[in-house]
């Protein structure tokens, strides 16, 4: 959730913790890792725990996410690309949900697979 949105939520206060991106931190008994990647929201963020990338709505399988809404920002989706493309080829990514394809993939996949991705590669900032 954005901030902003914390009061749609419906949820006790108390259950909700506020995440910047760029931390450790441990949730339960897992030690995790938050990513910034703004792009399709100006507050997204991935969840790296150990070689699993929870992507949410920043990348899926041969995708990413939109960035024609209010919020979003297509520069700041091609750096997040860029940003999930450096982690090692082997991590495991997890897309927020599947239009109808595959909900999983790895890094290698997506660098080989998804044009968006590729795109993002191809037109780095120098």
């Amino acid at each position: 959730l954005e901030e902003s949105d914390i009061p749609l939520a419906g949820l006790p206060p108390e259950l909700l913790h506020t995440y910047r991106g760029d931390q450790q931190v441990k949730i339960g008994p897992f030690n995790v890792q938050i990513l910034a990647t703004p792009g399709h929201t100006a507050g997204g963020v991935c969840i790296l725990l150990e070689d699993a990338l929870f992507t949410g709505d920043t990348l899926f399988p041969g995708a990413c996410g939109r960035v024609d809404l209010p919020s979003s920002n297509p520069r700041d989706m091609l750096a997040s690309l860029r940003r999930i493309a450096a982690l090692p080829e082997d991590t495991r990514i997890f897309a927020g949900h599947s239009y109808g394809g595959r909900c999983s993939s790895t890094v290698a996949d997506e660098k080989l697979h998804n044009p968006y991705m590729r795109n993002a590669l191809r037109w780095e900032e120098k």
